[in-house]
């Protein structure tokens, strides 16, 4: 999730591409950015078949992530910001202590 996250999303989908337990399900919702952001999330459609991407102008960004949890179809989630990204093992640490 983000808005004008354009310097981060690669960092943030590169850190999913290398985890050692992968995602079942990306679900990433962009508040309308200005920036590029959105389109930049394209190529990352093609590396990851499971990415859903939307665009939202929701706010305050609790009802933006009530959007993205009501995407998905998964049990447990993990919420990530567009600046935020994971270490390699991280789903992987969360599925253990689930």
């Amino acid at each position: 999730m983000g808005k004008n996250c354009f310097l981060y999303i690669e960092e943030l989908f590169s850190s999913l591409l290398s985890q050692t337990r992968k995602p079942d399900e990306i679900v990433y919702v962009d508040n309308c950015s200005e920036d590029g952001s959105f389109g930049a999330l394209e190529k990352w459609k093609y590396k990851f078949e499971n990415l859903a991407v939307y665009e939202s102008s929701l706010t305050p960004l609790s009802r933006l992530r009530n959007f993205a949890n009501g995407k998905t179809k998964c049990d447990y989630i993990a919420i990530l910001d567009a600046d935020d990204y994971f270490l390699p093992e991280a789903i992987g640490l969360y599925e253990k202590t689930i």
